[in-house]
């Protein structure tokens, strides 16, 4: 007999109720099939081909609704860590923070995947990196982890706020400049970055790699 915790592991309180509302629903509308039929007096007198009918119905809704619960999980949003993996012109920041900060040093390396804590990530692009490659070349190992993770901040700041706020604290406790999140156009008018949104953050692709403490560049 196949067990509903193998087919719903762990589901929500939400996802049940969810679920029960669909089998109500199903069932309601299954008696109503019935009822319709010539002669059905009473729930209690329900047999026959009639009885096969409501039963089939109910079963088939039953099936269907916990296969759009299952797709419905296997559909989940993706983390912070997974956002970056799948956003090509943001490869070359997420290839150095494995790389990089796979291997002990200073600093505690948050896990990107985590639904523990929430995280706003100002991924530099590929450009950006391209742009700064000679000053790059020059890091040793230690300001390499600095620098990632000065794009690092642990916070669960909505987006409407963070564009309002001049800097917050890094990873590193280094404060990471906000400004980097409004783009300045020639009339003098202002468009606020749209952040790609995780499980358990938000993930800003930017132009430039920021200093530390001091202002992002802007193109």
């Amino acid at each position: 007999m196949t067990r509903w915790s193998t087919i719903l592991p762990a589901a929500s309180a939400s996802e049940l109720l969810e679920l029960a509302e669909i089998l109500r629903k199903a069932a309601t509308l299954a008696l109503a099939r019935v009822q319709a039929t010539e002669g059905f007096q009473s729930a209690s007198t329900l047999t026959g081909p009639d009885a096969k009918v409501a039963i089939c119905m109910v079963g088939a809704v039953a099936v269907c609704a916990v296969s759009y619960l299952v797709s419905k999980r296997c559909a989940k949003t993706p983390n912070v860590k997974e956002v970056l993996a799948m956003n090509p012109d943001l490869f070359a920041f997420s290839s150095f923070y494995d790389r990089i900060l796979s291997k002990p040093g200073p600093f505690d390396v948050p896990d990107l995947a985590t639904t523990q804590s929430r995280f706003v990530i100002l991924a530099p692009t590929n450009d950006a990196f391209t742009r700064d490659q000679k000053r790059l070349s020059l890091l040793d190992e230690g300001q390499w982890r600095f620098l990632l993770l000065s794009h690092v901040i642990c916070t669960d700041v909505q987006p409407d706020r963070l564009s309002s706020l001049a800097s917050l604290p890094s990873v590193t406790r280094s404060m990471a400049p906000l400004n980097c999140l409004v783009d300045k156009f020639s009339d003098g008018s202002n468009r606020v970055r749209v952040p790609q949104e995780a499980s358990n953050g938000l993930v800003y692709a930017i132009d430039a790699l920021i200093e530390p403490g001091e202002q992002c560049e802007q193109e």
